[in-house]
């Protein structure tokens, strides 16, 4: 009797060990900063700020997200996030705004942090791209390093382009006629949510 006593006394005592080794440590976090448009500096009121939670639950260590917080930012852009969550995760900031970029930004997931985000707005290239000076059929222009390619005499194309605004920007085209090619390069500035104007007359 006495021996059944003791292994049902250790049992138990190892069932209480796994069962605390198993429960998760909680994290108090505060994230906190303001949501300011790239180049400007001008905070962005309207921004649909998403706090999440990243774990590798699956076999294949995929991502998993969670929705932890949800806000929408204020005139002064200002973002404010207080919980408490486990700490086998890492927290991940998104940021979404018309006419501007999708963002995000990891955070480690156990401290207390002040942060600004500098989300880029939308600008726009308008290419006319003509063939002025035609040669034959074996005309060609290629359109940055992997972008459109146009064959032939008779090519005149307008081509509007979205792009990071408020920094330069750089276009990058080759020619090829009488199989003799040149590559050209541009560089803009291009200013947020404005259109530049640009002809490639070849």
């Amino acid at each position: 009797m006495k021996n059944l006593q003791i292994l049902i006394i250790c049992c138990l005592f190892g069932f209480l060990l796994s069962t605390t080794s198993c429960e998760k440590e909680i994290t108090h976090t505060k994230i906190e900063g303001r949501i300011l448009e790239y180049g400007s500096g001008l905070p962005l009121e309207g921004a649909k700020v998403v706090l999440s939670r990243a774990s590798t639950g699956n076999p294949n260590g995929q991502l998993h997200y969670s929705g932890q917080d949800t806000l929408i930012t204020g005139k002064d852009g200002c973002y404010h996030f207080d919980f408490e969550h486990d700490n086998n995760s890492t927290l991940f900031l998104f940021v979404y705004k018309e006419n501007y970029f999708d963002y995000e930004n990891d955070f480690l997931s156990s401290i207390t942090t002040y942060r600004d985000h500098f989300i880029d707005p939308h600008a726009y290239l308008h290419l006319h791209v003509k063939n002025v000076n035609p040669v034959d059929d074996g005309d060609r222009i290629r359109l940055g390093g992997g972008g459109d390619v146009f064959h032939g005499i008779n090519i005149d194309k307008i081509i509007i382009e979205k792009r990071r605004g408020n920094r330069q920007n750089d276009l990058t085209w080759y020619v090829e006629k009488n199989s003799q090619g040149s590559t050209f390069h541009q560089s803009f500035y291009l200013l947020a949510h404005d259109t530049t104007y640009y002809e490639i007359f070849y």
